[in-house]
C-alpha cells in the first residue's frame, strides 16, 4: 500500500503472492521483499506505480530489501537477504516503459555459514 502524504490517498501494488515484510526507496523507486521469496521493485510513472524487475533466486521469504544509486553508473542496485542465509546484490533496470518487468540476475551472492 503507498499513501500520498500530501493527499492521504492510497494504492495497493499488487504482484506478491504472499506478505510483504519489508520495503525500501530510493532513485524514485519503491522496493517490497515478501514472504513468496521474491522482491519487487516499483517505479512511479504519471501518477501510477508498475512493476519494473522481479528479484527471483531465494528459496525462502525475503525478509530485507534495500535500494540506492551506484554512484559511479547512476543505475540502481538492490540488496536482499532471505533467512535462506543468502544475501543477493541486483543491478535494476528501472528504465522499462514496456510493462514487462525485467528478471534479472543476481550480480553477487553470500552465504552465512553457520
Amino acid at each position: 500500500r503507498v499513501v500520498d502524504a500530501a493527499t492521504w490517498g492510497c494504492r495497493f501494488l499488487t504482484g506478491h503472492a504472499d506478505a510483504v515484510l519489508a520495503v525500501a526507496c530510493a532513485g524514485g523507486c519503491v522496493a517490497s521483499a515478501s514472504k513468496d521469496r521474491t522482491a519487487r521493485v516499483w517505479v512511479e510513472v504519471n501518477g501510477t506505480f508498475s512493476c519494473a524487475a522481479v528479484l527471483e533466486g531465494h528459496v525462502d521469504p525475503v525478509g530485507a530489501v534495500a535500494l540506492a544509486v551506484d554512484e559511479r553508473t547512476g543505475g540502481l542496485v538492490a540488496a536482499t537477504a532471505s533467512r535462506d542465509r543468502t544475501l543477493k546484490l541486483w543491478d535494476v533496470d528501472a528504465s522499462a516503459t514496456d510493462g514487462q518487468p525485467r528478471r534479472p540476475a543476481a550480480r553477487a551472492s553470500a552465504v552465512a555459514h553457520a
